[in-house]
Order: structure tokens, then sequence, then C-alpha cells
């Protein structure tokens, strides 16, 4: 009877261990750096006007440059050299952030609202080279009004 409970034991711990690597995503990675829900547009009042879904997002490495058009490839290679060299600076992140045209296009865009997590003082953030407004939330955690897109770099002290 000793064996048939331990081995039920074993079956159970077993089975929710396989449970949980299967489950679709841990909160802490949808929340990280832009978010899991895609990017919210927002009107110059600060009124939500579109949800851009995560799927639609683009963000790539600076290592994956070459997915991009060839215009926005060297755009993105620009930014990489202006930042790399920094003095006192360290760049915590790099990446080129895009979405489709339509929410671009939208008539009354003002920004995008960019959620990100940074160590460091004095944390700000470019987009083509263009500092962006930053709001600190508290905790490591920021977010940018982002009026337009290309390559971020998230920059710290």
């Amino acid at each position: 009877m000793k064996k048939f409970v331990s081995v039920l034991l074993v079956i159970a711990i077993f089975m929710s261990l396989g449970v949980s690597a299967l489950a679709g995503g841990s909160p802490v990675a949808r929340n990280r750096a832009g978010g899991g829900e895609g990017l919210r547009i927002y009107n110059s009042d600060d009124v939500l006007i579109a949800v851009v879904p995560e799927k639609e997002v683009i963000r790539l490495a600076i290592g994956s440059a070459d997915k991009l058009s060839e215009e926005d490839k060297a755009a993105f290679q620009a930014a990489y050299d202006e930042v790399k060299d920094l003095e006192g600076k360290v760049v915590r992140r790099f990446l080129w952030l895009d979405v489709p045209d339509k929410y671009k296009e939208l008539e009354d865009f003002a920004y995008a609202r960019y959620d990100f997590g940074s160590m460091g003082q004095n944390v700000y953030l470019t987009m083509n080279g263009k500092e962006m407004d930053v709001t600190r939330l508290g905790s490591g955690r920021y977010f940018a009004k982002l009026t337009e897109f290309g390559a971020i770099a998230i920059i710290s002290d």
C-alpha cells in the first residue's frame, strides 16, 4: 500500500511539473519591455484610440537587421553606431520597433506607449536618435511616449 501511495505521489508531482511547463507564457514574460498585449496608441488628449496586437509589433535586435528593408537597415545601423560609443553612459537595450502603417496613419495618432524596465540612474530612451518623453513608474519600471518608430536605445548612467 505504501508503494502504491508513493507511486501516486511521484506521478502527481511529475504531472504538476509538466502542466506548469506547458502553460502559455508566464506573467513576467508578458510584461517585459513593450508589454505582452501589444502597443497602445493614444491621441494628444491621452485617450486610447487603438491597440496594436503583439503579433503585429516588429521587434528586432541589431543582429537581425538583415530582415529590414535596405533603408531601414541603414538607419538601424547608423543609430547603433551613434549610441555604441557614448561616453559615461550604458546602453541597456537597443532594438528596432515598428508597427504596420495602418496604426501610424491613424488620424488622431499622437504616441504609442512603450513600457520597459531598466537599471541605472538617469534612464532615458531615444528613438532614431531623438529623446522621447519617459515617465518613471517605480522599481526600475518606465514608459515612453513614442512619437515615431525605428531604432530604440534605452540608456542610463
